[in-house]
């Protein structure tokens, strides 16, 4: 399902904050939906019945996901495989790149300590980029068929 989403920026409170809320604006309707079709004791319901109470909750979750998901923003140079993961672990490194040059301004002299923790930071930041790279090629040699197989192979060429 492509919907223009950025799902791996989505925050899971964020969208059930936003789902209880839609369900609670429609609490009437939705609770009488549970009562009637959705409980326990009922054994049998109407195809029609039904197709509504998916139409419902699929427009809770199309709602949910309009208000809290951001748009997906692709760009020549956007990397498919980057993630929440690598964003958070590249701000990491930044930050401590930063603190070992103030070091560096402030003391004239480096901190091994602070140094040894650049390059762990670093080493850790080039090994969950291979992952990410090497999942996402993995998820796209799956799914390739007749149709796309020219597009991953552009992808996977050098430039």
């Amino acid at each position: 399902m492509d919907n223009g989403l950025n799902w791996k920026h989505a925050d899971k409170e964020e969208f059930c904050e936003a789902l209880r809320h839609e369900i609670d604006q429609n609490q009437e309707e939705h609770t009488n939906m549970v009562r009637e079709l959705l409980n326990l004791d009922r054994k049998s319901a109407s195809e029609t019945k039904l197709d509504k109470a998916v139409n419902m909750i699929q427009n809770y979750l199309e709602q949910a996901a309009t208000k809290t998901v951001p748009t997906r923003q692709i760009v020549q140079r956007s990397k498919p495989w980057w993630t929440k993961d690598l964003t958070k672990a590249y701000k990491e490194l930044r930050s401590l790149r930063g603190v070992l040059r103030n070091w560096m301004r402030e003391f004239h002299h480096p901190s091994l300590f602070l140094a040894e923790q650049v390059a762990q930071k670093h080493k850790s930041m080039i090994s969950l980029v291979q992952k990410m790279k090497w999942d996402y090629y993995h998820k796209i040699a799956s799914e390739a068929n007749a149709q796309n197989v020219w597009k991953i192979r552009d992808w996977t060429r050098l430039k």
